[in-house]
């Protein structure tokens, strides 16, 4: 997470990769494996708590099938403890 200016604005970005295990803990095939991008903006309140928005992207890069993509927003507070 970087800060932007002054006025307690930040930018959140991640990138992660993962793979689906079954119920039984096996890895079902190579076609489940997963990617998951996120971009978002935030603000840092007075007490230091911080309110931001996400967009997350999830891509299936399963080509066996025609599973699509996945999008999702997320409103996110963050407590400071």
């Amino acid at each position: 997470m970087s800060q932007l200016g002054a006025g307690g604005f930040f930018l959140d970005a991640s990138f992660a990769a993962g793979t689906y295990r079954g119920h039984n803990g096996s890895i079902k095939d190579a076609g489940n494996f997963s990617f998951r991008t996120s971009l978002g903006v935030g603000i840092v309140l007075k007490t230091g708590n911080r309110v931001s928005i996400t967009i997350d992207h999830l891509l299936n890069s399963n080509l066996k099938n025609s599973d699509p993509d996945t999008e999702a927003i997320l409103l996110r507070y963050s407590r400071r403890s």
